[in-house]
């Protein structure tokens, strides 16, 4: 294996492969930084590129060189505007985007592009040093193993409820049923489609994510009436973002637990780049010495789900590679291009292309060093955006919101799901039910409700005694769960009922939850009806002991509350005001297209709060420009034209 590793380094010395290399990263931190173009879209428009190259080694350099990176893009969105560039860097906006509010953007930068870099690196070494161990890992893993696993990851929920574990729960568990909406394919039954075609296939992550996490944020911001994201004169500097490098040091053990659980997870098919992320996120926060700061900006809230996620890749090729399994969905693409370019991933290649094998293992590190460096060095201009107006930032980024949804799979119908779930994300923040608890059963759903079946059939009902590794994986996943509740108690924390906003948002959940109970009974088939009825029966015993606790919570605070009252109706007006900018906006979209929508968006905001005629137009015809240029241009995505246009042709 050294002479391998000998011949590796040299294959990755060559100019014209470091060059492509370098090419590539900056095309995967364009699609990192961009909501709406995941990881999976950028392979998928790049990979004929792949074929044009004359050698194996320099096709792989090329992809390698853009995925590896789109996280440490992702990343940068987050922190600053509050939206994930990447779906799985949801993680990320939780205490990124508050540190910029707090005027810390470049420290959380500097903290979160640092974490992903060495967790490229050390996932890399671990990788090196874990090749003979890997076969017996996976080849233990069954159903039931991934199933417990899964379960692990739910666990975490407990970790992130934020102030009530109650609604945390309730979140977790709304999250779950929503990802199983659509055909199953074991039971072919069409669960709550409403006979739409749209439902049949579910609604994807990158749509929900960016409606939960990146409207909620621009509209709170609205309704507070911020004029800008930092609310600090501070400006950032670069001893700002190099203080955040310095944090990673600072916070290394729990960085490198956070490698640790980002590579295990890399390794394991199937369980997707979003769980290591959420896992890290929730560790920490079991492991801190404040726990309650977390989501309030805190700087070990950016390091432990960037380690972890960019700790995954190297898991996630060695995984393709060794076993012919993909890790994940752009995983799958990646094995494509293996066997266009004459390499067939398996035991195989890790005897007969062991050199190559390698050489994408150190150009995972070399490809996480190149891309920290540049955005370590461009970092304080990049936190400028946070010192922005909100008169041109609401509008811009509502903008890009908007069409990167309809671009994410060329549907209009994505708008409907993302200012859906941006009103709901919005209800959530305000009335404190944990968002990254929803996002994490969504996230984790659709895969558990495919384990527990394989599990059950092939193991039966007690599946979950049926293997040491199992009963190993629960009783940990047990822990994980009661960690903060016994942490708690061993302070002898009284947790108080938190009264934000009122009952009424829960009672309207409540009604949901009971005819999602009721028409899962329909279904006829557990398979296809068992997620629902203990998610939705969940929701409403906690729900129901939830709404009795804020209505005697209410009727000792009402009289503390009713000078607040005049507060909380220009809240709701400003809500209403936002919310109707964005409708409209998608309307005209629908019915003239992004291309004229667009600049006619921007033009009739900024004219509305008082901008003047010519700083309107250049900044309607800026930022339709960067979005046409960035969507058509750059990655052949045609924006939608407008129903008039189709009429028309």
């Amino acid at each position: 294996m050294i002479n391998s590793l000998g011949e590796a380094a040299v294959t990755l010395m060559d100019p014209l492969l470091l060059g492509v290399m370098a090419g590539a990263i900056i095309i995967g931190l364009v699609i990192g930084i961009l909501p709406g173009i995941s990881g999976m879209l950028g392979v998928a428009l790049w990979l004929p590129f792949v074929f044009l190259f004359p050698t194996k080694e320099l096709a792989l350099a090329f992809l390698i060189g853009m995925h590896s990176v789109v996280y440490t893009g992702g990343a940068i969105t987050s922190i600053l505007i509050g939206v994930p560039g990447e779906s799985i860097t949801a993680a990320t906006c939780l205490d990124g985007f508050p540190m910029t509010q707090k005027g810390e953007g470049g420290r959380a930068l500097g903290a979160g592009i640092s974490a992903s870099m060495f967790g490229g690196i050390v996932s890399v070494l671990l990788g090196l040093a874990t090749i003979p161990l890997l076969l017996p890992i996976i080849l233990a893993c069954k159903s039931v193993e991934m199933l417990c696993m899964v379960v692990l990851g739910l666990s975490c929920l407990a970790s992130l409820t934020g102030g009530s574990a109650i609604k945390g729960t309730i979140a977790g568990c709304l999250g779950m049923a929503v990802a199983l909406i659509g055909f199953q394919g074991a039971t072919g039954v069409y669960r709550f489609t409403f006979n739409s075609i749209f439902l049949y296939e579910g609604l994807k992550v990158v749509v929900v994510a960016m409606g939960m996490f990146g409207l909620p944020e621009m509209i709170d911001m609205i309704v507070k009436g911020q004029e800008t994201i930092a609310q600090t004169i501070k400006r950032p500097k670069l001893v700002q973002v190099l203080q955040g490098v310095g944090e990673v040091f600072r916070h290394r053990w729990l960085s490198f637990r956070c490698m640790i659980i980002g590579y295990i997870i890399g390794i394991l098919p199937g369980i997707g780049g979003s769980t290591s992320s959420w896992m890290s996120y929730a560790q920490a926060k079991q492991t801190s010495k404040h726990p309650e700061l977390f989501g309030t900006g805190i700087v070990e809230g950016v390091i432990a789900p960037q380690a972890g996620l960019n700790s995954k890749d190297a898991g996630d090729w060695l995984c393709t590679m060794a076993f012919g399994i993909p890790g994940s969905g752009v995983m799958a693409l990646i094995m494509a291009s293996f066997f266009a370019l004459g390499i067939t991933p398996g035991p195989s290649m890790m005897v007969e292309h062991l050199p190559l094998a390698l050489t994408v293992l150190l150009a995972i590190g070399v490809s996480n060093v190149v891309a920290g460096i540049i955005c370590l060095g461009t970092a304080p201009y990049l936190a400028r955006v946070s010192y922005v107006h909100i008169d041109f930032l609401f509008p811009t980024i509502i903008a890009l919101l908007i069409a990167a949804a309809y671009v994410s799979e060329g549907l209009m119908a994505n708008l409907i799901v993302v200012i859906i779930f941006g009103g709901l994300g919005f209800m959530m923040k305000k009335f404190d039910y944990s968002r990254p608890a929803f996002l994490l059963g969504f996230i984790l759903g659709h895969l558990f409700e495919y384990y527990l079946i394989h599990s059950m059939k092939f193991q039966g009902p007690l599946f979950f005694v049926s293997s040491p590794l199992a009963i190993a994986l629960l009783a940990l996943s047990i822990f994980v769960f009661a960690l903060p509740a016994l942490r708690s108690g061993r302070k002898g924390a009284k947790k108080r009922v938190e009264l934000k906003g009122s009952p009424f948002f829960l009672i309207f959940l409540l009604l949901l939850m009971s005819y999602v109970f009721a028409k899962s009974l329909t279904f006829g088939r557990w398979e296809a009806n068992s997620v629902f009825l203990s998610t939705s029966g969940i929701i409403l015993i906690l729900g129901a002991i939830q709404v009795r606790q804020e209505l005697r919570a209410r009727r000792t605070q009402a009289a503390l509350q009713a000078g607040a009252q005049v507060g909380i109706n220009v809240e709701w007006r400003r809500f209403g005001q936002a919310m109707g900018w964005i409708v409209g906006f998608s309307v005209t979209a629908y019915l003239v297209g992004f291309l004229i929508g667009i600049p006619f968006f921007l033009f009739s905001y900024l004219r509305k709060c008082g901008r003047g005629w010519v700083t309107a137009i250049i900044c309607a015809v800026t930022t339709i420009a960067f979005i046409y240029g960035m969507f058509e241009v750059a990655f052949k995505t045609q924006l939608y034209r407008g129903l008039i246009w189709e009429l028309s042709f």
